[in-house]
């Protein structure tokens, strides 16, 4: 039964079957919307235990056959801190009885009220009181209420069930449903204590957005302005971000900024066709991809020629491709491929690469070595917000607290302090040390093997005779994890020409 406010989430468990209030203070939330939301365990996207369960050894495991139920009889907003008395208390109902004058007569009192409330469940009328009422007798097994007890109730029971196993389970996916709501005021220069006049809902009015006349559509008509082929701004948006990742710089360089103080884009032409093949093509980004990688403009070089860097020096018509250092995820991909430690496998579960070790209790007894992440790929990380991964950090990867639509490419000395100090990085020159060393070839080969598999060339001859300097005649793992970590810390394992 989750309480949901203002993005953040409180929620709490019903402790118990008996009705009880759950509250929750919302004093940090004031001057925010919120809404109360009810769901059972195979409803709720993210269900965890309450405290008092999550506490007990071993564990309540909760029944996962889809059939569960709850009931709210009140929801009360109030300023104080206590909470309100409840509502059917059983006693409640038999004390609207006159007073007995005797034991006899309370027991007789008592049998005429519960005859009531029997009566009123079975013919689907019964009132809260009369329910409560009825549910503790039920409790206190002053009733025939479990099996074995009464053959007619038996039979009715094992009738009940087999009619319940013929009602199907239903499968569950999160939906949003958009129901009537309030217009929000604005919120002046972007303060939420602020608060101006309210705001009808509608799309950009710079576009020719009018306001919605039914506000349950909202969502709907929102997502199908954004979508519309004939929308001049979403199409472009998107083909300038998938530009800017591939190529490092928009064709729209303020990729986050289309409006009167970004930048003018640097080949409008270009951009209008690129979006109209977008949408052509039913949105594909897979047919953006192909079509641009395959532009001469992408498989160009690095090098500058003389006039260019002359007549254009920030390269904005793209004589040649950027110099572009990799991402920080591509850089520990790279790390665990060249290492021989890559798992390519597809799918499967996140996995904690904190720290560069495997997950344990704490991080002195986490299983040290090269297992960062158990080797898989750094798209299946386990990201949370408040702890973050230092190798990736180091490499500008955003926090995931915040949104940005062009990652920083910075060159500052925690870099290379990264590189050299590592344990992610020095562990895993020692498992690409020891895999050189058993291939027992002659260590010239073995040198061009180490620079075919880092940089894509073979050796120079000065870096040749530099590496089989280094090494020696007859080198051992440890003298190929130090190359194979020197090689780690070239500039042109970062960067792609």
């Amino acid at each position: 039964m989750p309480f949901r406010a203002a993005g953040s989430t409180t929620s709490a468990t019903l402790p118990s079957a008996t009705p009880v209030w759950s509250g929750w203070d919302t004093t940090y939330w004031k001057g925010f919307s919120a809404y109360i939301e009810f769901a059972t365990m195979q409803d709720s996207t993210n269900f965890v235990l309450d405290k008092e369960d999550a506490a007990k050894q071993p564990r309540p495991v909760p029944a996962r056959d889809g059939r569960s139920h709850f009931g709210a009889l009140a929801v009360a907003f109030h300023d104080g801190s206590a909470r309100p008395r409840l509502l059917d208390s059983p006693s409640r109902f038999i004390l609207d009885s006159p007073a007995p004058a005797s034991r006899a007569d309370l027991a007789r009192t008592y049998g005429r009220r519960l005859a009531r409330a029997v009566r009123s469940w079975r013919d689907g009328v019964a009132t809260g009181l009369e329910a409560s009422f009825l549910d503790a007798f039920v409790r206190a097994d002053l009733l025939p209420a479990s099996m074995g007890r009464s053959d007619t109730l038996d039979a009715l029971v094992a009738e009940y069930r087999v009619l319940e196993d013929q009602v199907p389970i239903y499968r569950r996916a999160p939906s949003v449903l958009d129901e009537e709501g309030p217009d929000h005021p604005l919120l002046v220069r972007g303060d939420h204590r602020k608060l101006g006049e309210p705001v009808q809902r509608r799309y950009l009015a710079a576009l020719g957005g009018e306001p919605y006349s039914d506000p349950s559509d909202t969502r709907l008509r929102l997502a199908q302005a954004l979508a519309d082929p004939d929308n001049p701004l979403t199409a472009r948006v998107m083909v300038n971000r998938v530009w800017s990742h591939l190529f490092g710089r928009g064709l729209v360089s303020t990729v986050d900024n289309f409006g009167r103080v970004g930048s003018l884009p640097s080949h409008p032409e270009l951009l209008d066709r690129l979006a109209a093949d977008f949408v052509q093509d039913g949105w594909s980004l897979k047919r953006l991809v192909r079509r641009l990688i395959l532009t001469a403009a992408y498989r160009s070089g690095s090098f500058p020629s003389a006039k260019a860097s002359e007549v254009d020096p920030d390269n904005a018509l793209l004589q040649h491709m950027p110099l572009r250092r990799l991402d920080a995820e591509a850089i520990r991909d790279s790390l665990l491929a060249v290492s021989g430690h890559l798992d390519p496998r597809s799918l499967g579960p996140s996995v904690d690469v904190h720290y560069g070790f495997a997950k344990g209790k704490t991080k002195g007894d986490r299983e040290k070595g090269p297992l960062d992440g158990k080797g898989r790929r750094s798209v299946y990380q386990e990201i949370r917000r408040n702890a973050h991964n230092p190798f990736l950090e180091a490499f500008d990867q955003p926090k995931p607290s915040t949104t940005r639509g062009t990652r920083d490419a910075t060159n500052v000395p925690a870099q290379s302090l990264t590189m050299l100090n590592s344990e992610l990085v020095i562990s895993l020159a020692k498992t690409w040390g020891e895999r050189l060393a058993g291939l027992h070839g002659k260590p010239a080969d073995t040198v061009r093997h180490m620079f075919l598999g880092a940089l894509g060339r073979e050796p120079t001859a000065v870096e040749l005779d530099e590496c089989l300097g280094y090494v020696g005649a007859t080198p051992g793992s440890g003298e190929w994890a130090d190359l194979a970590h020197g090689i780690f810390n070239l500039k042109e394992f970062l960067y792609i020409r």
